[in-house]
């Protein structure tokens, strides 16, 4: 597997229109290269090869902005931006060298953090994220489900690494609200998402891989931070509605297109968000292995 590991890591940087930078070419999106970028720095602290680490620490600083806050051109919803956000986290809990003068990691994944609070609406549905940042934006009156599980799982991952309780309390309160329109259901299956413009009452009932797998390790991180019962049973209970929705005949599948051959340029990498998360989930909580 390491070996494998290091093939595909040096196979996506030699992929890369401009060698320098960790932005993948088209027809992929902004927001995949944020997760590669996550992904480069975690095959660095995973295997012990960090030769791609440098190159992934540059990305970062290329695409903050001055604001430091990953609002490029290509952030118009809520979890473009919180996909880079994820990655200055993941570069922050495995200390990552911070060249003098700069801005740390974890200051990047705070002004997200911050800013996105500033967009829960509570003038719909009592809450939630919406999918678009912009009014008027194609998706703006949708309450999506990853735009939210990003929120949740970047505040308990903050809560754990810096002792924020205000993190902590918006974790908890993001995944109540979640859990409180039914995007999360009884049995745990995480459905797409909801529509503002109709308060909230008709739910996509849709089920993609990454959704799974976002809220399970937040689940997880905030099971190990608090020691909650409740987080304890969230995560157990996510885990088996991803194990029983996303896994046919011991591998991964995304049910609603790999079949048809339909899945797009987006869903094409929602398997690997939720494999990269069972894995996080498995060190984070070590008896779910």
């Amino acid at each position: 597997l390491v070996v494998t590991a290091a093939q595909i890591a040096q196979s996506i940087k030699s992929s890369l229109p401009n060698p320098s930078l960790v932005l993948v070419p088209q027809p992929y999106y902004w927001w995949q290269s944020g997760i590669v970028n996550n992904a480069l720095f975690t095959y660095g602290f995973v295997t012990g090869d960090k030769q791609f680490e440098d190159l992934a620490k540059n990305t970062l600083y290329n695409q903050a902005t001055a604001a430091n806050d990953f609002m490029m051109p290509d952030a118009t919803g809520n979890d473009d931006q919180a996909w880079w956000a994820l990655s200055a986290l993941t570069a922050a809990e495995n200390n990552v060298a911070v060249p003098a003068g700069s801005p740390t990691f974890l200051s990047m994944a705070q002004n997200v953090f911050n800013e996105q609070k500033g967009r829960w609406d509570e003038s719909s549905c009592s809450g939630g994220m919406r999918f678009k940042i912009n009014a008027g934006d194609v998706g703006y009156e949708y309450k999506s489900s990853i735009a939210n599980g990003l929120f949740f799982q970047l505040a308990a991952r903050l809560a754990k690494l810096t002792g924020d309780a205000d993190a902590k309390a918006w974790a908890e309160k993001s995944y109540d609200w979640i859990a409180s329109t039914g995007l999360i259901d009884t049995d745990f299956n995480v459905y797409d998402g909801t529509d503002a413009a109709s308060g909230c009452v008709d739910l996509n009932h849709n089920q993609w891989s990454y959704n799974a797998g976002v809220f399970l390790y937040g689940a997880a991180v905030m099971a190990s931070q608090t020691g909650d019962a409740k987080w304890a049973d969230r995560t157990n209970g996510l885990l088996a509605a991803a194990q029983r929705n996303f896994v046919r005949d011991s591998a991964l599948y995304e049910p609603i297109c790999e079949d048809q051959g339909t899945c797009n340029n987006d869903q094409v990498s929602f398997k690997g968000i939720l494999a990269r998360w069972l894995g996080a989930t498995a060190v984070e909580r070590p008896d779910l292995k």
